[in-house]
């Protein structure tokens, strides 16, 4: 199976200079890795001109373009801006895949409880905006569900419903995001496999108090493969019946924050689903 991976938890290594574009790069290839999945604000941290260089010199590509576009409440103005500017990213990069996480970056942590209903509408029009600007530049576009029950777009049957919607939107399927509302991740898939596009492989485990709240009152982490709740290589191994979907490893941080514990930590990875 073809495999990328999803690059934000190296994002302070980056930071703090423990690790180097480069060095991420090489990590990936030398593990067999096709591509990365990062976000707008990774682009920017390590560079458009860095990333079009350095991607193909080590036979990677962007996979899937992650952009926060704030739909909670729905403005014409900043969905465009904000679609737009992800366009112009995928364009330089050669990346035909946007995946949009409709709240603004630093809202996670912030979220109460409010109106599904409401921020659901507020869902259908903006992701139908989004879609028809991706779909003027040639680019698929799609959507994550989330590892949230405060929003509306944790299990089944509400990621089914948007996309009911917005035809020709994509579905970023998480493995274990669903997990959120009770959704089993399996049953989820055979429901709505006909429009996923992308996979995101994580496993995730359920503790006493966090940011992902889930709909009996405890909450979710991502945590490594094997150790939580999703059996990630069966899924995996699903998915891979079809080969129009791509799929990437959602990655913890290693211990250490050298390029050899980055390397090593992916292989740990990527061993687990190839047995």
């Amino acid at each position: 199976m073809n495999l990328s991976l999803l690059t934000f938890p190296t994002v302070s290594d980056i930071i703090f200079r423990r690790l180097s574009t480069r060095s991420l790069c090489e990590a990936a290839a030398e593990n067999g890795l096709v591509g990365l999945d990062m976000m707008v604000g990774e682009v920017r941290l390590h560079g458009v001109k860095k990333l079009a260089k350095l991607l193909p010199e080590y036979g990677l590509d962007l996979t899937c373009l992650i952009a926060y576009v704030p739909m909670t409440e729905f403005d014409f103005k900043r969905v465009t801006k904000k679609t737009e500017a992800a366009l112009r990213i995928a364009s330089a990069l050669s990346c035909r895949d946007i995946m949009i996480v409709p709240m603004g970056q630093f809202e996670a942590g912030r979220l109460v409880r409010r109106d599904k209903e409401k921020i659901f509408g507020s869902y259908v029009r903006g992701f139908s905006l989004a879609l028809s600007l991706c779909e003027k530049e040639g680019v698929r576009l799609s959507f994550e569900d989330t590892p949230t029950c405060l929003l509306p777009l944790s299990g089944t049957e509400e990621c089914g419903r948007l996309l009911g919607e917005v035809p020709r939107l994509g579905l970023v399927y998480d493995t274990a995001n669903m997990l959120a509302c009770g959704s089993d991740p399996l049953a989820f898939y055979e429901s709505l496999k006909a429009r996923v596009t992308h996979v995101h492989l994580k496993d995730a485990e359920f503790v006493s108090k966090g940011q992902n709240l889930c709909s009996d009152g405890r909450y979710m982490r991502c945590c490594d493969f094997g150790k939580g709740e999703v059996d990630v290589r069966s899924l995996a191994l699903r998915a891979a019946e079809n080969s129009d979907i791509t799929m990437a490893i959602e990655y913890t941080p290693p211990k250490k924050h050298d390029k050899a514990a980055h390397s090593a930590h992916i292989r740990a990875f990527v061993d687990y689903l190839r047995g």
